[in-house]
């Protein structure tokens, strides 16, 4: 399987998760100069941005070790483009989480901006 088809598994797994626990999707994959984001969904008055990071074996580390720190801020700056698109979601408490998912097992994990 390709690291593209892993990636996208993983993505299909945290939405499934993501809507069983309650929130809505909003977008996949959202892309803009300044960074990408994985998956932007809500719940409530809360909206969530979030990177999913999939790894079938550790091999090359756990999932959680793929994310490096240099992507944290890309994510930041793409959800204030995200917002300043989709106003009405500028009063909603943001939720920033690495999803991993290594073999069976998802995590949510926070993200935290320097």
């Amino acid at each position: 399987m390709s690291n593209q088809e892993t990636g996208r598994k993983g993505e299909d797994k945290a939405c499934s998760w993501l809507v069983k626990s309650g929130y809505g999707i909003i977008e996949r994959n959202y892309r803009v100069r300044e960074g990408e984001i994985d998956i932007v969904a809500v719940k409530e008055n809360s909206i969530l941005f979030s990177e999913v990071k999939t790894r079938n074996s550790d091999r090359y580390g756990t999932a959680n070790q793929g994310f490096p720190k240099w992507r944290v801020g890309r994510l930041f700056l793409a959800s204030l483009v995200f917002i300043s698109r989709n106003e009405k979601y500028a009063e909603f408490d943001r939720e920033f989480k690495l999803i991993t998912i290594d073999g069976d097992r998802l995590r949510m994990i926070q993200i935290e901006h320097d």
